[in-house]
Formats: structure tokens, C-alpha cells, sequence
């Protein structure tokens, strides 16, 4: 069952970076900032969210973007255009900085749109015909209640767009998941595989479609790990005996297959991997097993496999979302960088001391100017990389583009005898005849604590000399997740005698004097013998079980937001007394009789306006919405009603017309 709106849990913990969400629209979209609260009191990512009136759309337009906003707009095709012939450049495709602003475009009366006409805007659309086809909403457009109030969309459309724009926006702004824990009874197959044996499993059409989604979640670079309650021998046999099973024993990044509690496994598989526990999604069969992970590790996401409708559960499973393209390609590498971390370990507890253990290592660091090509990479680098990050914030992609074709980035390649570790790392630095400033320096957990942190501190002061400054400055944003790099560069500035000052915006900058300055000094950032796993955030995980299955159900979100899901017109219905109290029921979602008052049940003055545009769609009644809004008797509509029908005039032939001129004239521009 879903959260009720009414009722919220506010367990789940903002991200550490929060944004204003504003959205501009040019119609008027009563009630969409229900829906977008509503998700934002469950999957908390905005500070503050406001729906302005479309009179402010063109200042909406045109003002800058803070890069502390995300601003969205809802654009019918004649705000489109409007929109678009305002500046000489278009406002949505001027300047770089900020956020790139969200369209979503909607369809006109006859149901068409031109995402075309965005051309080389840097905004990212939503596509609102599609977003509802996918949703199997198929009433988008509505003419009666525009007619009457200017509100040409329905209620359950408005639902789906603003449930898939915070979607969009969680996959902008949240962690990326990175390790996808699998159960494997009654989530990879259905059966116990050690009592009926590899053979014995049935791997039917949902549990095939559900190896090729997690393959692909493996190809675009998540991790796949195994959490089973089972004997490792069994499991393993049914990958390599079944020629069915989608997904092969290589694939799987790391094993716990034993008896102990799962929350317990997942702990064990934080440590060996050195990710912190809100990098886990947690798939399972069992509403037992997700109640004790979800209990004991809270910062997991966790999703219960459904038996049925496997694939439109997933589709609705928001952390499982595509975050960028970056990673396309590269899950291969990463499953085999996981692989050779774990005999890293083996070595490392079989090593006599840990200073041993880094001698034997022989890791090499190579610190050289990022090309054009690397850009895939360091964009996903710098959204992933989270405990030895010196900066708060996360580059936009363009942003990190722009930063290598001007020569400002520095990537960070590392290897030891176990293999390459690849682009771990990177450095954008700003240049002034005084000082080389690093802006942002992060380097991803894997390489932590080998010396490599000292290895890039060397090169930064190396490059620093040769363009002739005098003093080497390092930027610091602290986060509650960087305590790494705030361990770091605290001790290299004490032993080394940096100058520490703080701005006005909680930044602060070590500066190190090159003249004199000796090489980094060798910190151990992980002690002798401890194999220390990563801080984990706190606060729990949203329920993302219940929030798949109501992210299905736009008409069961839409009535739960007291707005009106669009109910399917019934040629049955009379248009006598019987036949409108039923059309009145099915808007407000109760019985309703003669002595009723609709505000009394639920109404506001939006539900009246669809429940005057139902009663035209349904009945052919058209009353005015100045005759009910003051006077919302059930006895008093039913009158109006019966007037209407006595006097009703012919069918108008050109009503449909009337309507798409509005939508074919061009505006003026002003």
C-alpha cells in the first residue's frame, strides 16, 4: 500500500546539496504543485518548490538561472513560441551557467507537438504525449474545462508530468546507486536450488526479462553482487549449468551466500567493496527479507520483486533510473576493477604489516591534462565520487567539456601489480599569474590510502612551479560525505605549513607557499591492518517499493491528491438525475445524493471545473461555472441541469475549430 499523502513519514533525508525547484508554465496547471509536494515530501530533493502563474513565464524565461535552482517550464506549442522568439538566441539555449532548464512540452487539441522547435537548446525535454502514453493516460487535452477556466490539460496528465519530473530531477541530483544486490530464490529464478538442483529451477519469461535488465544495468556500470540465503555451491551451479540464465557467474562483482541476516551480508559486502550502504539497491523476493534489511540498513534502497509484472514494476522503480550516458560501456572494466580490489584484500590480510602490503602493491600514479575524449568518464567520476571530493557541488557535463578544451583539467591514472585501476581521479584548476587554484580535486575510493592522495599532491606542486606562481591553493566545500579529503588536506597543510582562510560561503582554501616547500609527506590514510569501510549517510532510504507501485498508478495518485483522475466516458449514462449524481460520484470518489454539498464533499474550485467539463463531455449539459461556484448544492446543480437540457441548443459544428485557433494563432511579440 502507498503512503498517504496526508500521512507522511519524513524519514527519508534530503541530499546534501538542495535546490529551489521553480516552475513556469503558460497555462494555467491547477493543482500540480500538489503533486510535486507530495513527491518532495517523499523523495525530499528541493528546499523549496514554487508553480508560478504563467504571467510570469517570460521574466521566468529570461531571468538567469542560479545555480542553486532547477527551473522547469510547461510549455503548450503556443507558449513554445512564444517562448522562443522573445530573445535573438532563444532564451532557453542563452548562456551555460546553472542548471539546463526541464521542458516539458504539451501537446496542442489535436494532440501534436514539435519538439523540434527546441533546435539546440541546451533545456531537456519531456515529452508529455509520450510521458502519458507510457503512463496509458490517452486523455490529455481537455477542451470543456479550458473552455470554462482556462485549463486545457486533465488532472492525471498534470499527475504524470509532475511525477516525471521529479523522477528527472532525482536522477539529477541524488547519488547515483552504484551495487545492485541480488537475491536469487524466487527473484533470479523461481525454486529452491538446493532441493530441486540447477535443473530443477524454472526461469520463465519475467525471470529472463529480469536478467536482461540487470545486464544492462551492469553494462551502463553498476555493480552486481549476489545476497542469498542458500549454499554458494547450489547457487553457483545454476549459472553455469542453465543455458537459460541470462546473466553468467563473471558477472557478479562479489558473493555472500550463507545463512547470516542480509542487513548483515550488505555490511560485509560495504566493507569489501568500499562503497557506503546508500550505494546499495537491495532486490528480493521476500517481504521478510526487505523488512530487515529496510529495519537494520536503513540508508539501502530496497525493492521487492513483484511475482507477476516484473517489467512494469521496474519500469517504476525510480533508483534503478539512467543517470547519464557516461558509464555506457565501461561495466565490464568496473566489474573486473571490483574483482582485482578483492584479491587487493586477500593480499592485504595475508601481508605481515601494512606498509608491506603498499611496498608489494607497486602502485603507479600518472597525473597528466585531461583529452577531449576522457570527458565521459570524468563527468561520471565527478558525479559518483563522493569521500574524497573537495568541492560541494557536482559539474554539468557542458561544464566539464568547456573545463578540458580550455586545458583546466587534470585526469589521474592509477595501476599496481593487481591491474589498472584507469581514470581514478582528476583536478580542475584555475589559473592566475599569482597562484595554480584547484577548484575541485576528487579521487575515487579505490585508490585511497596507497599513496596515491601524496602521488597527485607532488604533481599539483611540480606543474604549479613550472607556471611560475608562487603559491599552490587548494579549494575546500565541506560535505557530510568528504571527510576523507578534509582528513587529507588538514594534515598535509599542518606538516607542511599551509595557510588556511575561510570565505563568506563556508569555503575554505589551503595555500601552500612553493617557495621551499618539501615533497608531500607520507600519510597513512588507512592505519596499519584496518581495512576501514566508508562513512555512510545518514537518514533512511524513501520506500521505493510502495513508490514504484504508486508511480504506476497515476489515477490512484491523482485521486489521493484530490485531484481527478480521468474516468472513461460511459455511453450508458442518462442525463437524467441518476445518471448526473453518478458523474458527480465518479469526480468526487464517493456516493453522492440530492442533499449533498459539494464542497462539503471534497470540492474545490478546480474539481468543479472538471466536474462541469465531465458533465459537457458526458452528458452534453454545459453550465456556466459562475452559476454553481457560489451556490455548490447538489439540489441546485441537478436544477441547473434539468434548465439546460429543457433549452439546450444544436450541436455547435465549429467548437472544435474555435479551440486549435487558439493554438494556431501566432502571438504578438511585444
Amino acid at each position: 500500500m502507498a503512503a498517504d499523502p496526508q500521512k507522511q513519514a519524513q524519514s527519508a533525508k534530503p541530499i546534501e546539496w538542495c535546490v529551489r525547484l521553480n516552475v513556469y508554465g503558460s497555462f494555467e496547471s491547477p493543482g500540480f504543485d500538489r503533486v510535486l509536494n507530495f513527491w518532495n515530501s517523499q523523495v525530499p530533493l528541493f528546499a523549496g518548490v514554487t508553480v508560478h502563474s504563467p504571467g510570469l513565464l517570460s521574466w521566468g524565461a529570461t531571468a538567469e538561472i542560479a545555480p542553486d535552482e532547477l527551473r522547469v517550464f510547461l510549455l503548450d506549442p503556443a507558449g513554445l513560441r512564444m517562448i522562443l522568439e522573445e530573445g535573438p538566441n532563444g532564451v532557453l539555449r542563452a548562456g551555460s551557467a546553472g542548471r539546463a532548464p526541464i521542458v516539458a512540452l504539451f501537446p496542442d487539441a489535436a494532440g501534436k507537438s514539435d519538439p523540434t522547435a527546441l533546435g539546440d537548446s541546451r533545456a531537456e525535454l519531456l515529452d508529455v504525449s509520450a510521458a502519458a502514453a507510457a503512463a496509458g493516460v490517452h486523455k490529455v487535452f481537455d477542451i470543456e474545462s479550458l473552455l470554462i477556466a482556462g485549463v486545457p490539460y486533465t488532472d492525471e496528465v498534470l499527475t504524470v508530468i509532475g511525477t516525471a519530473l521529479h523522477r528527472r530531477a532525482h536522477a539529477l541530483l541524488a547519488p547515483a546507486p552504484k551495487v545492485l544486490a541480488l537475491d536469487c530464490d524466487g527473484t533470479l529464478w523461481q525454486g529452491v536450488c538446493a532441493e530441486v538442483g540447477p535443473n530443477g529451477v524454472h526461469i520463465g519469461p519475467e525471470e529472463r526479462w529480469l536478467h536482461a535488465y540487470l545486464a544492462e544495468q551492469k553494462r551502463s556500470g553498476r555493480l552486481l553482487v549476489l545476497v542469498s540465503k542458500n549454499v554458494v555451491e547450489d547457487v553457483e551451479a545454476v549459472f553455469q549449468h542453465r543455458a537459460d540464465m541470462g546473466l553468467r557467474w563473471s558477472d557478479i562483482a562479489a558473493v555472500r551466500v550463507g545463512w547470516s541476516k542480509k542487513s548483515e551480508a550488505l555490511r560485509e559486502l560495504a566493507h569489501e567493496l568500499n562503497v557506503a550502504l546508500d550505494s546499495f539497491v537491495l532486490i528480493d523476493d521476500s517481504s521478510v527479507e526487505c523488512a530487515e534489511v529496510r529495519s537494520a540498513c536503513g540508508q539501502v534502497a530496497v525493492l521487492q520483486r513483484p511475482r507477476f509484472g516484473v517489467r512494469r514494476f521496474f519500469a517504476a522503480a525510480w533508483p534503478l533510473d539512467p543517470r547519464s550516458t557516461a558509464a555506457g560501456g565501461l561495466g565490464e572494466s568496473r566489474t573486473r576493477l571490483y574483482q582485482d580490489e578483492a584479491r587487493r584484500r586477500a593480499a592485504l590480510r595475508a601481508a605481515p604489516s601494512f606498509a608491506d602490503y603498499i611496498r608489494d602493491l607497486a602502485v603507479r600514479t600518472t597525473v597528466r591534462l585531461a583529452s577531449g575524449g576522457e570527458q565521459a568518464r570524468l563527468f561520471e567520476l565527478a558525479q559518483r565520487t563522493n569521500q574524497f571530493h573537495t568541492a560541494a557541488d557536482r559539474p554539468s557535463a557542458q561544464a566539464v567539456a568547456e573545463s578540458i578544451a580550455g586545458g583546466s583539467v587534470l585526469a589521474v591514472e592509477v595501476a599496481d601489480r593487481f591491474g589498472e585501476y584507469g581514470i581514478s581521479g582528476s583536478a580542475f584548476l584555475e589559473r592566475t599569474a599569482e597562484a595554480l587554484t584547484v577548484k575541485r580535486l576528487m579521487l575515487s575510493c579505490r585508490v585511497l590510502g596507497r599513496g596515491v592522495e601524496e602521488d597527485v599532491f607532488d604533481a599539483l606542486v611540480l606543474l604549479a612551479r613550472n607556471e611560475g606562481g608562487a603559491y599552490l591553493d587548494i579549494a575546500f566545500a565541506e560535505t557530510e560525505r568528504n571527510v576523507p579529503a578534509r582528513r587529507f588536506l588538514k594534515s598535509i597543510g599542518e606538516a607542511l605549513l599551509a595557510v588556511c582562510r575561510s570565505s563568506a560561503d563556508g569555503t575554505v582554501t589551503w595555500r601552500f607557499l612553493l617557495d621551499g616547500l618539501s615533497s608531500c609527506p607520507r600519510l597513512r590514510a588507512v592505519d596499519e591492518g584496518a581495512d576501514e569501510s566508508p562513512e555512510a549517510a545518514g537518514g533512511s532510504s524513501p520506500d521505493w517499493t510502495a513508490l514504484a507501485k504508486l508511480t504506476g498508478d497515476s489515477a490512484a495518485l491523482a485521486a489521493s491528491l484530490g485531484l481527478s483522475p480521468n474516468v472513461a466516458a460511459d455511453s450508458s449514462i442518462a442525463a437524467d438525475e441518476q445518471g448526473i449524481l453518478s458523474v458527480i460520484a465518479d469526480v468526487v470518489g464517493r456516493p453522492v445524493s440530492r442533499s449533498d454539498n459539494l464542497y462539503a464533499l471534497g470540492c474545490d474550485s478546480l474539481k468543479i471545473v472538471r466536474l462541469l467539463a465531465r458533465l459537457k463531455s458526458a452528458l452534453a449539459l454545459e453550465i456556466s461555472i459562475g452559476a454553481i461556484l457560489y451556490r455548490a448544492d447538489v439540489a441546485d446543480l441537478l436544477e441547473l441541469a434539468r434548465l439546460e437540457k429543457a433549452q439546450s441548443a444544436p450541436a455547435d459544428e465549429g467548437f472544435f475549430d474555435r479551440v486549435q485557433s487558439l493554438y494556431d494563432d501566432e502571438l504578438p511579440v511585444s
